[in-house]
C-alpha cells in the first residue's frame, strides 16, 4: 500500500503536538539545523546536494517512513548524509514539498526499503508489510 505524502508543521517543536498525529508519509521543515542554536556538529550532517542545491532555498526536510519498531515509523532527514563512517553524499531531492522525489531509493536498513518520488511514498521493495499508525 503507498502512502501518499502530506506537509505538516514540525510537530517537535515548541508546543507542537509531537509524535501523537504523525502518519507515514508525513512531512516537514527542520529550519532548526541551520540556526545559531544548532551544533556544528549536527550541522555537518547535511548533505553534499543538500548545500548545493537547496540551502538558503528552503530548511531540511524530515520524511517519514515506515517501520518495524514499537511506534510504526522511522523519521529521515532526507538533506543528511547517508549513515556510511564518512560518507558527505545524500538524496537528490527534487520537487516542491510534499511533491518530492528522492533518490535512491531510501533504505532505513532493516525497517524500510522503498521510494519517494512525486510525493507518494512506495511499498517496501523489500516485502516488509506495514499496520497502519494513526
Amino acid at each position: 500500500m503507498p502512502w501518499p505524502c502530506r506537509l505538516i508543521e514540525n510537530p517537535f517543536r515548541e508546543g507542537g503536538p509531537g509524535s501523537k498525529d504523525i502518519r507515514i508519509g508525513d512531512m516537514w521543515f527542520d529550519p532548526w539545523k541551520l540556526s545559531e542554536d544548532c551544533p556544528p556538529a549536527i550541522q555537518a550532517d547535511l548533505s553534499e546536494e543538500y548545500r548545493r542545491d537547496w540551502q538558503g532555498k528552503r530548511p531540511p526536510i524530515i520524511v517519514v517512513v515506515p517501520g518495524k519498531n514499537k511506534a510504526g515509523y522511522r523519521l529521515i532527514p532526507i538533506d543528511e548524509h547517508y549513515t556510511r563512517p564518512g560518507e558527505t553524499h545524500g538524496w537528490t531531492v527534487t520537487g516542491e514539498a510534499p511533491n518530492i522525489t528522492c533518490s535512491p531509493s531510501i533504505n532505513a536498513v532493516g525497517a524500510y526499503h522503498g521510494f519517494l518520488q512525486n510525493g507518494v511514498l512506495s511499498d517496501d521493495v523489500e516485502g516488509r508489510t506495514y499496520s497502519e499508525v494513526s
